[in-house]
């Protein structure tokens, strides 16, 4: 269909917890599951954005700040 390979959803993709955003109960992804989507783009051969290099950054910074609450 086109050169993507078929997406890995982790076992933890979904952050355990939900939180409200307008007064919905919603569940939000997982930084390790948005960051490893980001880097299957590299390895297919994507050139990175430079807002993919932004982002890549900030999401290892929450996952580095989540190890640390832990």
């Amino acid at each position: 269909m086109n050169e993507l390979t078929e997406w890995i959803w982790r076992a933890d993709s979904l952050l355990p917890e939900s939180f409200m955003l307008h007064g919905v109960s919603v569940k939000v992804f997982n930084p390790k599951q948005l960051l490893a989507e980001k880097e299957v783009y590299e390895q297919i051969g994507r050139k990175p954005r430079q807002k993919d290099i932004e982002n890549k950054k900030v999401l290892q910074r929450i996952i580095t700040n989540q190890k640390i609450m832990k």
